[in-house]
């Protein structure tokens, strides 16, 4: 979707980047909380586990964004 922005001349390429990455940190999170309360984790588990995998995220971010 940012990137059709981007090529509609609505967002610069910097930013689709930008906003993709970031939206897709928050993605994972809203995956690992939804993944952690279906296996019939408390709600105050389930965003420790949302945190936990969107750290890790973060992790892998910071490192493709060190390595390129």
């Amino acid at each position: 979707m940012f990137f059709v922005l981007a090529a509609a001349g609505v967002l610069e390429d910097e930013a689709a980047f930008t906003a993709a990455k970031w939206t897709g940190l928050a993605l994972i999170g809203v995956y690992g909380f939804a993944g952690a309360r279906l296996t019939g984790a408390s709600v105050l588990v389930s965003v420790i586990h949302a945190v936990g995998v969107a750290l890790i995220g973060a992790l892998l971010i910071a490192l493709k964004a060190l390595v390129h």
